[in-house]
Formats: C-alpha cells, sequence, structure tokens
C-alpha cells in the first residue's frame, strides 16, 4: 500500500517550480501556507505536495521568469543537480527534505 501512495504522490505531485508559481490565497490556507521551518532546499517540493490535493494543476509554459545561475556557477552543475534530485526525492517520499543547511551564495 505505502508504495502505491508514494507512486501516486510521484506521479500527481512530481514538481512545481518555486521560483514561479501561483496558487489561491483559499488553497494556501487550507494547507496551512508554506511550511517556514524548511530553509531551503524542498520548500517548492513541499508546497508542490501538499497543493496537490486542492484542485487543477497548470503548467504555462509562457510564464517565463528570469533567474541566476549563481548556485550553478559556484558548486558546479553535478554537485547543485545531485544536491536538488536529493531533496526532491527526499520530501517526495519522506516528507521532508535531506539538507537542512545551505550555503548562501550572493
Amino acid at each position: 500500500m505505502a508504495a502505491a501512495c508514494q507512486t501516486h504522490l510521484l506521479a500527481d505531485a512530481l514538481y512545481g517550480g518555486g521560483g514561479n508559481f501561483a496558487a489561491s490565497k483559499a488553497a494556501l490556507l487550507r494547507i496551512g501556507g508554506f511550511d517556514t521551518s524548511i530553509p531551503f532546499y524542498g520548500e517548492d517540493t513541499n508546497i508542490a505536495r501538499r497543493l496537490a490535493g486542492e484542485g487543477r494543476v497548470r503548467f504555462i509554459l509562457s510564464m517565463v521568469m528570469e533567474t541566476s545561475a549563481r548556485r550553478l556557477k559556484e558548486e558546479g552543475f553535478i554537485t547543485t543537480a545531485m544536491r536538488y534530485v536529493l531533496n526532491f526525492m527526499s520530501e517526495a517520499i519522506r516528507n521532508k527534505p535531506a539538507t537542512s543547511v545551505y550555503r548562501d551564495i550572493r
């Protein structure tokens, strides 16, 4: 049963990009808002997972936003990608990110 739930979770709440998403105030209030105990990695997956049961999800590819590549430049692609994948999977499966600290790169 647990495996079926996890598969369902990964299929239906795979990813909500933290850099650019919108949700209704009512939906955010129903799920208790953002989990402010998550300092950095996994907060976007957490909110997407909790919002998944609140209604329809739409991806609008024309809603583009610029972002910085500071972390990629500083830590490299492999390190950054592995850390994001690890924290995504941990949040999706265990409901909490694997990493509790991060380095601010400005």
